[in-house]
């Protein structure tokens, strides 16, 4: 799968999930779900884009889809308001460096039914 039809995928599953599961997938905050302090540091100036890092992450794939997301990341952050854009270059180094442990490491993005099936979350 190349970048074109990653990114394409991604936004397929984005926007075929349920509220329900995007709350279940995607963290209340931008910063790491697993640590609250820095959770609580981290301040939502890029709510969308974090949102949307946090399903990626969950769909997964290789270490270049994993680059193809943090990139996408990064450039839904520079793309918002423009006072917090010089935020952005840092929020997508921070996961570049630090979100490994999060990423689901796996041969090929999951499908969306896969990726239900992961989180057994009801649609409704």
């Amino acid at each position: 799968m190349d970048k074109k039809a990653y990114l394409k995928h991604l936004d397929y599953v984005i926007k075929s999930l349920s509220k329900k599961e995007i709350d279940f997938l995607a963290s209340s905050s931008c910063g790491p779900a697993n640590n609250k302090f820095l959770a609580w540091l981290v301040p939502d100036f890029f709510k969308k884009p974090c949102k949307d890092h946090d399903i990626g992450y969950a769909v997964g794939g290789t270490e270049q889809h994993r680059k193809w997301c943090d990139r996408n990341f990064y450039n839904g952050c520079r793309n918002g308001f423009w006072l917090f854009r010089p935020f952005a270059k840092t929020f997508y180094k921070s996961v570049r460096k630090y979100g490994g442990d999060s990423w689901f490491y796996n041969d090929k993005p999951l499908k969306l039914h896969e990726l239900r099936d992961k989180i057994k979350v009801s649609k409704s």
